[in-house]
């Protein structure tokens, strides 16, 4: 679904539509070699978090998008604002959590901009990490039928379904209107 929705932006600025940028602190020098789908497999298997936070990362992507209109995501931002979203999650949502060192190593990033990754994803989400249950089943729901439609089987399993069910924290939707449509309808991670 993400990586659709880079490559639908990206092909929207190559036609020459409105210039759309993302902040500089997420550009990498050059475009990962490690896909999007590679990437989030990393973060999940290293970071030891909840599945929840996969969600709640796409949620606050979401967010930050429509709350910033100007903002684009690119093949050279995607990496770095995944992980900024999903450490944001963890910190917001799981009982335990690692060092910002610990996720800078997982996530192939210095220190210092892991660090600066968090602190500007955080004013661009205007600090609003909250989402209630419903918006978090809703984007579940949304994810799942995205991932059936592009995959052509179901990639979220039950584990997933439960953490929907399971899923108490509330979190505060930025509006009725949030969808992933507004994004998906149109072991080397090399960052300097």
């Amino acid at each position: 679904v993400l990586q659709r929705a880079v490559q639908n932006m990206e092909a929207a600025q190559d036609c020459g539509f409105e210039s759309l940028h993302s902040s500089i602190h997420f550009n990498a020098v050059r475009t990962p070699r490690i896909s999007i789908a590679d990437y989030l497999l990393r973060i999940h298997q290293y970071a030891n978090c909840s599945d929840s936070c996969f969600i709640l990362a796409f949620i606050y992507l979401d967010r930050l998008l429509q709350s910033n209109p100007e903002f684009a995501l690119s093949n050279r931002s995607i990496h770095r604002l995944l992980l900024s979203a999903v450490v944001l999650a963890i910190k917001y949502s799981d009982d335990a959590y690692a060092d910002n060192l610990t996720y800078a190593k997982i996530g192939g990033v210095s220190l210092s901009e892991m660090n600066t990754l968090e602190g500007e994803m955080l004013k661009l989400l205007q600090y609003n990490l909250f989402v209630d249950g419903e918006l978090f089943s809703q984007y579940l729901s949304e994810l799942q039928l995205q991932s059936q439609k592009i995959v052509g089987e179901e990639v979220l399993g039950e584990e997933a379904m439960e953490c929907c069910k399971e899923y108490s924290k509330p979190i505060r939707p930025i509006s009725s209107t949030t969808s992933m449509k507004t994004i998906a309808s149109n072991n080397d991670i090399p960052y300097d």
